[in-house]
């Protein structure tokens, strides 16, 4: 304007602000996406904090279930030796054949030593070796519904001991013997 308030002249400036309004735009994208990673984070901690309770749930009726078990195990314990028995168990998979201490006192062990399975048949009666080891390998078989039954007789410093073992074989879902206790 001049002395008088006329127009005498415009002046126009213009400033290039395109990536000033791309960064804006990216800004907002990145803000959204935020949002919604945050939405999901928020979500599977939620469920994760419903797991971990569960999961403590779970592990106090497991410790609950072993307090239990191992007082069922005592009783158990308790029971087969006021009754005199031997019991013995059999891992077909690793030969491992172990038993409680009055069976491997059978078989001339100490309590803290293992049997070894040819060990113990090697204690039988020759007589009866090859009907109970045919015996052991019947029950193996998941076509004879896993018994085993067998009277034979144990020579040990020259003293024979009649024993009578029953057990039942463990097969897993394919069929497989896993375990012979009795």
């Amino acid at each position: 304007r001049d002395e008088s308030g006329k127009i005498y002249g415009v002046m126009n400036t213009a400033a290039d602000v395109s990536d000033l309004e791309i960064a804006k735009q990216q800004i907002e994208l990145a803000a959204k996406e935020t949002n919604r990673l945050n939405e999901q984070l928020a979500a599977l901690n939620e469920e994760l904090m419903t797991s971990n309770e569960e999961m403590t749930e779970y592990n106090q009726q497991l410790s609950l279930l072993y307090e239990q078990l191992s007082i069922n195990q005592g009783e158990l314990e308790l029971a087969v030796n006021a009754a005199g028995l031997g019991t013995f168990d059999l891992n077909p998979v690793t030969g491992r054949f172990s038993g409680n201490d009055l069976l491997k006192s059978w078989f001339g062990l100490a309590p803290e030593e293992e049997i070894e399975l040819a060990h113990a048949t090697n204690v039988i009666a020759d007589s009866d070796r090859k009907e109970v080891i045919s015996a052991i390998e019947h029950a193996l078989n998941i076509s004879s519904g896993g018994d085993y039954e067998k009277e034979y007789s144990i020579i040990l410093s020259g003293k024979p001991r009649i024993v009578r073992a029953k057990g039942k074989t463990l097969f897993n879902s394919e069929g497989r013997a896993i375990r012979l206790s009795g």
